[in-house]
């Protein structure tokens, strides 16, 4: 699944950066309801950054009802 996320946008931290992009993605329907996410490790890997971060943002997304 091809997911862009942009990062760079915006102020903040990178994991609130993250979790602004992935919540445009689900809003826009880019991010399909029930859409498999990439794994932590990979979507990691694919933007740069440590995967801490994004499983950060993947556990406040889904307490949220994003995810």
């Amino acid at each position: 699944m091809e997911l862009y996320l942009d990062l760079l946008d915006g102020e903040g931290p990178l994991r609130a950066r993250l979790e602004r992009s992935l919540r445009a993605a689900v809003r826009s329907g880019r991010l399909a309801p029930g859409a498999a996410l990439p794994a932590s490790r990979v979507l990691a890997a694919e933007l740069g950054i440590s995967r801490g971060v994004v499983v950060e943002a993947y556990e406040q997304l889904t307490a949220e009802g994003f995810l």
